[in-house]
């Protein structure tokens, strides 16, 4: 996602863009990007699936603070007045007190000083459990089930207020 003309991307694994016209044909390479200013908004959910420590969801990697980098995701995606941005750590790769202190789902929602955490007192940590967005009528819930590659293991999806997943295409 660019969101500056003169700046680098920022790549979350997941983003929610509500009434933006989807692009035709995705093979054709100025579609596979999301400009801010060609869409006119930013996203209303950016998600992070973390994979290692590399990858500044909520802490800065020794890497990029090797690089002169100050700024989390999480800051970055404040700044961009980015509505709700959550951080998913399946395999607990970010824990203790200054990353996901022990919630495998965290959840912030934007507000005038800045992100206030949605999961602040609910510490997500089993398949079952969710959080509301109340800005985009969704949801987001771990689940815990065979999905898609038929490998049973521990998944983000969106849900309903009741906290029941929405089916994908492919579970139509």
């Amino acid at each position: 996602m660019f969101y500056k003309l003169k700046g680098d991307p920022i790549v979350p694994d997941v983003l929610l863009s509500l009434g933006v016209k989807r692009a035709a044909d995705y093979s054709q390479r100025q579609n596979r990007s999301y400009f801010v200013w060609e869409f006119g908004k930013v996203p209303e959910v950016c998600i992070e699936i973390v994979s290692n420590q590399e990858g500044d969801e909520l802490l800065l990697s020794k890497q990029s603070q090797r690089k002169g980098k100050t700024q989390t995701k999480l800051d970055i995606y404040a700044q961009m007045g980015i509505n709700y941005y959550a951080v998913f750590d399946p395999f607990q790769k970010i824990q203790g007190k200054e990353g996901m202190n022990g919630a495998l789902l965290r959840v912030w929602m934007i507000s005038p000083a800045g992100y206030q955490e949605l999961t602040l007192n609910q510490k997500i940590i089993s398949a079952g459990e969710s959080v509301w967005l109340e800005g985009v009528g969704m949801g987001l819930m771990l689940w815990e089930g065979e999905f898609e590659e038929d490998v049973r293991r521990l998944w983000l999806r969106w849900c309903d207020k009741e906290g029941k997943p929405i089916p994908t295409g492919a579970e139509g």
